[in-house]
């Protein structure tokens, strides 16, 4: 699919600030998302989403996510002191290029940049991408624009790209029921756009106590890059209900998913199932930090983040 392998070469990008809340003067910095609900009422701290654990420091911040299934692209690390994400498994200088982030005063991603010029015998890779997002009032992200461009040469023959993709996310009732993605590409003089649309119906009985982010949401529904820190509070405010059907449109492609979440006696998210794959939620006491782990859990295959022409065309 063409629109995926422009997700694989595009790093993330710049939005035009739409809603009050990203586009405040606090947007300049770094600053970790504040005590969360969950753990001021129940005392408990989210360390796993299905094969994915989170780690903190003894101040509470998320500083990285693992897997711990033998699968490590999407292993990170957080430096909150220089606003950085830098990938913690990879032989890629490319890959491992540190992506720069900024917040807003909540905690919020706002902003990624990143730049490389990366080159090896028969490979050479310059370029830069940049990305924004926006929240309203309620916390809730309302758009984010990607933008990248990239130049180099492969087995002696040069190849340049430019592409952009603009998110826009629709919320009724405490619920995010559409998301749009407006992506265009100019690779190497080809030209290609598209529009694709993700539709979410929610069960109105089921609440979401503390609005968590649910997998599918963050994984078919989002899935930008480093989307899974959405379950650490990093893109704004979750859900008023729990989803129960994600319809994804796609190129002409239509693809469907039932959605079912089962809460535990405090209402924080036990398990999920979308579609085919179930996801355990762990979570650790604030004060003791210590959980055991299941790790028979499949992984469902992630978009990359960083610029990978070369791989992209294999």
């Amino acid at each position: 699919m063409k629109k995926l392998k422009f997700l694989t070469l595009a790093l993330i990008t710049v939005l035009t600030c739409a809603g009050t809340a990203s586009c405040s003067k606090d947007d300049g910095g770094v600053t970790p998302p504040g005590q969360s609900e969950i753990e001021k009422e129940t005392g408990m701290r989210l360390t796993r989403v299905g094969n994915y654990r989170f780690n903190y420091d003894d101040k509470g911040r998320c500083i990285g996510m693992e897997s711990i299934s033998g699968y490590d692209d999407d292993d990170f690390s957080i430096d909150w002191d220089k606003g950085e994400f830098i990938a913690t498994d990879s032989d890629d200088d490319m890959e491992s290029a540190p992506v720069k982030f900024k917040t807003n005063s909540k905690g919020y991603i706002t902003e990624f940049t990143q730049s490389w010029n990366y080159k090896e015998e028969d490979y050479s890779s310059k370029g830069s991408g940049k990305a924004s997002l926006s929240y309203d009032k309620s916390g809730h992200l309302t758009k984010a624009t990607y933008d990248s461009s990239e130049s180099g040469t492969e087995e002696g023959e040069k190849f340049t790209f430019k592409g952009s993709s603009v998110y826009t996310l629709t919320w009724e009732n405490g619920n995010l029921v559409n998301l749009t993605d407006e992506w265009e590409f100019l690779e190497d003089g080809e030209r290609e756009k598209g529009t694709d649309s993700y539709e979410v119906t929610y069960d109105r009985t089921a609440e979401n106590v503390y609005k968590q982010w649910t997998e599918g949401l963050l994984d078919q529904v989002l899935n930008f890059a480093f989307s899974k820190l959405g379950h650490v509070g990093m893109f704004g405010v979750g859900t008023a209900n729990f989803p129960s059907h994600i319809e994804i449109d796609e190129e002409g492609y239509h693809t469907n998913y039932s959605v079912s979440v089962s809460t535990n006696s405090d209402d924080l998210i036990s398990s999920e199932r979308v579609g085919g794959w179930t996801y355990n939620y762990s979570y650790d006491d604030v004060d003791t930090r210590s959980a055991a782990f299941d790790n028979t859990l499949p992984v469902k295959a992630r978009k990359i983040l960083f610029p990978r022409h070369r791989k992209a065309d294999k």
